[in-house]
């Protein structure tokens, strides 16, 4: 018979156990109900004629504890008034405590047998073993399963400590990639799990080797530094796991690997294909497998992807993190005012839902070194800085763990901003090594380039094309630029020389600014840093000198219709955009030879051709800032921008320009024939297009056009009525289908009520 504690269980865990156990004992359906709602019910079986059989789960260690806690619970029972009561504990009780335990609950408790205590738990276990299978994490936890484990052959590696082996299979929660993992095992004998640090590679590693270990394998080889060691312990008839953790780690970051290790390494796996009772497990980062792969051609193998196991946060779902959160609250030990602090305002979903979630910072901020320097009421927010900025993170790969071709890149990337298309990035760098070659000891190349973005792919960048191929750069994760932004902060001569070789207008404005103190995020952290003196010297070089080839690096992103494609497309850049870049910097009142530039090239487009984007907000703003200095003929000027009006907002913009033009506006919109047949097209077009949802709106703007032209749209705005009406009664005759499943959708997912169901059990 199994020995479990079932202290290695969450309540929540526990509480799923107990149901898969006592459905198959008492041959029934059990309805599951909240963790922290239950009012006395975990689960509950209704009977057709005599009412409902309620089960509770208490989590206790000792008996004293769990009979307390009943006496507290006694009071929900006489208000359930359930026929029949269940309890399930994992406490050990005698046939004593099972006598107080009946005595306390009758007539709820209709015999001492309905108490399932630790030896009653087990007794199921071994009497539905698939159960037990299907609880790996306490299954791996058993007394002769760890005693399997820790009794292994253990090469390279002092031992497995068994209190290491409990604390990770305690605080592991299973996903998807271990099924992903288990699979890719089966089939190929060996996976290498890849991914960002703190991702959690090692962990899935760890329980990997731990459970193919407590299935039959004798030995686990762990493997650092060189594969030498493999060949060496490889032994045909022994059933082994093998651990490379970080495969490639320092030894190949440091220097080249030893002769021919990359087809040593390569040939071990071919080994390993073959082989019947033996397990290669490897891990790495994804940056440096991709360093790997451009460095030695051995690494470009087919295999290496076949059985790579990517771990990605994607993979880890909100339940998942939420549990992993929740296990290291439960098991870390935490006192009550922590745990109360997590539930206040449900704290834990800021936590879950956060850009930056790591099972590595989840881990380090519950270190008791860490946790300690904590106060209680400070817990929420430290927790949440920590995520918002895990600088040390970063920023060991930036500086030890990647080339100085990719730091040049990702310097550059923080000036451009992301997405970006992925030639607009590299032209950039190609301008920027060009330039300051000897000062920062590069050169550059395309084959340089191609292999840098490939080394930061899947670290801190990841690449993605759209729904008609175009390739563009991303950053990995948020935390990224947070990173990149408060590290360069403290480098303005890297900056000056980014700036002093920009191609893009938006690499001087984005992320900078002219305030004496630079802003801060809600966490603390800077969002943009503060030009220097020098810096806005070169800026204001750069402007005005290449004013015209200047471009911009923005994109946009384009969904079509009804399908799951998109398109990113760059903003386009225009006279208009790049002077309103430079007025809403504030450059301007610093640097006086942008106001003369600024007059000069917006007097060549005076007179505006066509508008893309916002053109039409960026011209007017100007021109009213700058009409004094302007050389124009109101009648021309105004002529040739109505020509641009393609729709109502157009009009409404243009209605920015009255009171500047006075009297030459008012005789324009009311006597320019061609003009107002122009309106009298756009009125007619959107009337006949308008949605149901706009009318109400659409009718106003109609009026205000008839205010301000004179022209008469009584017989449009009538159609426009009726249609409305008509659209008001469909939407009254059809609100209570569409409430229904409008509430359908918009209703507490599941997951959700499972992650608040789970935290409001720790009360």
């Amino acid at each position: 018979m199994p020995e479990y504690s079932f202290l290695n269980l969450s309540p929540a865990e526990f509480e799923e156990l107990t149901r898969d156990l006592l459905q198959q004992e008492l041959k029934i359906h059990l309805e599951s109900f909240s963790n922290g709602r239950d009012g006395g019910i975990d689960f509950r079986h209704c009977y057709p004629k005599s009412g409902e059989m309620i089960i509770q789960c208490k989590r206790f260690k000792d008996y004293k504890s769990l009979y307390s806690k009943l006496r507290d619970e006694l009071p929900k029972l006489v208000k359930l008034k359930p026929r029949r009561y269940v309890l399930s504990t994992s406490a050990s009780l005698t046939p004593k405590n099972k006598k107080e335990i009946f005595d306390l609950l009758k007539p709820f408790l209709k015999t001492p047998s309905d108490i399932y205590g630790k030896d009653d738990l087990n007794n199921l276990l071994g009497k539905f073993p698939q159960i037990e299978k299907q609880h790996f994490k306490l299954w791996l936890s058993s007394v002769n399963i760890l005693e399997r484990i820790l009794h292994s052959r253990i090469f390279n590696q002092s031992s497995f400590e068994e209190d290491h082996v409990k604390e990770t299979v305690k605080l592991y929660v299973n996903n998807s990639s271990h099924t992903t993992a288990k699979d890719l095992i089966d089939h190929f004998n060996y996976v290498i799990i890849s991914g960002a640090p703190g991702i959690g590679k090692t962990t899935l590693a760890r329980i990997l080797s731990y459970e193919y270990l407590a299935n039959g394998y004798e030995e686990f080889v762990f493997l650092s530094e060189s594969i030498d060691d493999a060949y060496a312990l490889f032994r045909e008839e022994a059933k082994q796991v093998f651990l490379f953790d970080d495969f490639l780690g320092k030894t190949f970051l440091d220097k080249k690997l030893k002769n021919n290790e990359d087809q040593r390494i390569i040939r071990f796996i071919e080994k390993i294909k073959k082989s019947e009772n033996k397990i290669l497990i490897m891990t790495t980062r994804e940056y440096i497998l991709a360093q790997a792969k451009l460095r030695y051609d051995m690494f470009e193998n087919d295999a290496i992807d076949i059985a790579k196991c990517v771990i990605d946060l994607a993979q880890y779902t909100k339940v998942v993190r939420a549990k992993i959160l929740y296990n290291h609250l439960f098991f870390a030990n935490v006192g009550e005012d922590y745990i109360q602090e997590m539930l206040n305002g449900k704290s834990y979903n800021k936590i879950i839902s956060h850009p930056n979630y790591s099972p590595r910072i989840i881990q380090t901020i519950f270190t008791p070194s860490v946790l300690k320097t904590i106060p209680v009421n400070k817990f929420i927010e430290r927790f949440l800085a920590f995520l918002d900025y895990p600088e040390s993170i970063w920023k060991h790969v930036y500086e030890n763990q990647i080339t100085n071709f990719s730091q040049i890149i990702l310097a550059n990337l923080m000036t451009l901003g992301a997405p970006i298309h992925f030639n607009n990035l590299k032209h950039q760098t190609k301008v920027f090594a060009d330039k300051h070659a000897v000062k920062y000891g590069i050169t550059y190349s395309e084959i340089d380039y191609n292999k840098a973005v490939r080394e930061l792919e899947n670290t801190f960048i990841k690449t993605e094309r759209d729904s008609i191929g175009t390739l563009i750069v991303n950053y990995l994760n948020p935390s990224v630029q947070d990173f990149l932004v408060n590290y360069f902060y403290e480098m303005p001569d890297y900056l000056t020389d980014i700036f002093g070789s920009a191609i893009f207008i938006n690499q001087f404005f984005d992320l900078f600014t002219l305030r004496e103190t630079s802003p801060l995020n809600k966490k603390g952290r800077k969002s943009q840093i503060k030009l220097t003196d020098s810096q806005i010297e070169i800026i204001v070089e750069n402007i005005v000198n290449n004013f015209d080839a200047l471009k911009s690096s923005r994109l946009k992103k384009a969904t079509f219709t009804n399908t799951t494609n998109f398109q990113w497309y760059a903003e386009k850049c225009t006279v208009y955009s790049k002077i309103s870049d430079i007025m809403g910097s504030g450059l301007v009142t610093k640097k006086p030879v942008l106001e003369s530039m600024i007059v000069e090239k917006f007097q060549a487009a005076i007179i505006p051709q066509a508008f893309h984007g916002d053109d039409q907000n960026y011209y007017i703003s100007i021109f009213l800032n700058y009409q004094d200095q302007l050389d124009f003929q109101d009648t021309t000027l105004l002529k040739a921008y109505s020509n641009t009006l393609s729709n109502l907002y157009d009009f409404s913009e243009f209605l920015r320009l009255k009171d500047s033009l006075a009297g030459s506006f008012e005789t324009f919109v009311s006597k320019d024939e061609e003009f107002l047949d122009s309106i009298k097209d756009i009125v007619e077009f959107e009337a006949e297009n308008a949605e149901d949802h706009h009318l109400e709106e659409l009718i106003a703007e109609i009026k205000g056009v008839t205010d301000e032209t004179g022209l008469n749209f009584d017989d449009v705005v009538q159609r426009l009525n009726e249609k409305w009406e008509d659209s008001k009664e469909n939407y009254e005759s059809d609100y209570d289908d569409d409430y229904e499943r409008y509430a359908t959708i918009t209703d507490v997912s599941e997951s959700q009520t499972d992650i608040s169901d789970m935290f409001d059990s720790l009360k």
